[in-house]
């Protein structure tokens, strides 16, 4: 969470949802998410966790951090009363998720970390229906709050931005430390674990850089953790950098393997392997990505880290198709200005204090679960 705290009435921390009513701060975006969509797995990325299937997305407005690179920062970095949001409790979410035949609910887009306790009620509530959950986040959460949410949570897909406190200070307006406890916690804890790092030129793509990630990947948390390596596309409010050369992320992909890493993946380009899963005994293929579309290669028999061998007959039985592959959202570039203490709108305080939502709402619309969802997530 972040480290600032809105002391005066009316009050916001740097989350943007957390309003300081008569001294206790409320959560205002708890059941009330901002989109919500059936996605494929893969597109989290996630590919060793119920590969195949859909899972049903959701996110609320606010984030814990403000990486000047964000690429959904029109729901991230924006105010609870400025969006409009849907109201669904938790046990609402399991419903819907069963309906539309998700065997999964990922919370993603925005950070998890920051609608905290509404994540842990609907990850307890899909449990108990039987459904697993996958928390895609950056992984900024104290140790406490991290363990008592992962006794809930079946896979994460975990951000390492960069292996440098000044990057993440910089960058994020964070510290390393945190993320770097939370990825060995949640290896600690046995979940199925997934971390990604974006690659954004002149900040984080020295071979020095790469190098030094991969090796503390390797040492660290397991060689068998896939590790996704995505090209960095503007705009953002860092557009004034280029996409990330592919060439780099190949290089990306050399070094993770020379640290011993099994399973590495690029992301965010078009590139005929760079999907796929080799196994990393015979570097036969064993599982092929197109886009979002999956099938099973059946030339080896070697039990993979977190493909479960019922996973992978299920993903060859049910795998279903997606309308498309996600596309770019091209959005008009802008520079976002962070305001870190202020005050609520007047009509939002009011709002919550009679326990409403800030914002304005509008009901599910079941066709907008089948389009493609924020770009990343």
């Amino acid at each position: 969470m972040s480290a600032d705290v809105p002391h005066c009435a009316g009050g916001r921390g740097g989350c943007r949802i957390r309003v300081n009513l008569d001294g206790e701060l409320r959560a205002v975006t708890y059941g009330y998410p901002c989109t919500v969509h059936v996605d494929p797995v893969e597109k989290k990325p996630v590919f060793h966790f119920l590969p195949g299937t859909p899972t049903l997305s959701l996110a609320t407005v606010g984030c814990n951090l403000h990486c000047k690179n964000c690429q959904n920062w029109e729901i991230s970095q924006c105010n609870p009363e400025d969006l409009e949001a849907m109201h669904l409790p938790p046990a609402a979410l399991v419903d819907l998720a069963r309906r539309e035949h998700c065997p999964s609910i990922s919370f993603t887009y925005t950070d998890p970390v920051v609608f905290y306790e509404y994540t842990l009620d609907t990850c307890r509530a899909a449990h108990a229906a039987g459904l697993k959950t996958i928390l895609v986040t950056a992984g900024y959460i104290n140790r406490e709050p991290a363990r008592e949410l992962f006794r809930h949570v079946d896979a994460a897909r975990i951000d390492l931005k960069a292996l440098s406190n000044d990057f993440y200070r910089e960058i994020c307006d964070a510290t390393l430390q945190p993320v770097l406890d939370t990825i060995l916690l949640a290896r600690e804890m046995r979940l199925e674990v997934e971390l990604i790092h974006l690659i954004i030129p002149t900040l984080n793509d020295s071979e020095a850089d790469l190098r030094r990630l991969c090796r503390w990947v390797a040492d660290h948390v397991g060689r068998d953790v896939p590790l996704h390596f995505s090209a960095f596309s503007p705009p953002t409010s860092a557009g004034h950098l280029p996409p990330t050369p592919v060439a780099t992320l190949e290089r990306a992909r050399a070094i993770a393997r020379e640290c011993g890493i099994d399973f590495v993946y690029l992301g965010n380009i078009l590139e005929a392997e760079a999907a796929n899963t080799y196994c990393p005994g015979c570097k036969r293929l064993l599982v092929r990505r197109t886009g979002f579309s999956v099938a099973r290669e059946p030339h080896c028999a070697r039990r993979m880290p977190g493909l479960r061998e019922g996973d992978l007959r299920r993903m060859e039985l049910t795998r279903r198709k997606f309308l498309q592959a996600a596309v770019a959202v091209l959005a008009v570039q802008c520079t976002v200005g962070w305001t870190w203490l202020r005050a609520a709108p007047a009509r939002g305080v009011q709002a919550v204090r009679a326990g409403r939502y800030p914002g304005r709402l509008r009901p599910l619309d079941e066709r907008e679960l089948r389009r493609p969802g924020p770009w990343l997530g």
